[in-house]
């Protein structure tokens, strides 16, 4: 199988915050120390963004997993 240039979901995420793709109000100030810790954004700016990935999924332009993102 070939290789493919894939992306971090994390560094995808910290590249949107710098894109301003999240509002301010999506983006945390602080990490919390339990549950999604490695998350910088917010529960309702994880289902948008996962919502974004699968209509992308769905037009056949990338696939993702878990923690990784990679184009078609």
């Amino acid at each position: 199988m070939p290789a493919v240039p894939a992306v971090n979901r994390s560094h995808l995420i910290a590249h949107l915050i710098k894109r301003s793709w999240f509002t301010e109000d999506e983006v945390r100030r602080t990490v919390p120390s339990r549950g999604n810790a490695t998350q910088p954004i917010t529960r309702p700016a994880q289902r948008r963004l996962g919502k974004a990935l699968d209509a992308l999924q769905r037009k056949g332009l990338t696939a993702a997993t878990g923690d990784r993102v990679w184009p078609l």
